[in-house]
């Protein structure tokens, strides 16, 4: 996935784990 492009990025992985993690926790609230 995008986790490859994004770990040469150091802070940057984290940021869109940050962002997978909040759309994830909105679909389950929202289910």
């Amino acid at each position: 996935m995008a986790e490859e492009e994004t770990l040469g990025k150091g802070t940057s992985s984290l940021d869109a784990l940050y962002n997978i993690t909040l759309d994830l926790n909105l679909y389950i609230i929202t289910g």
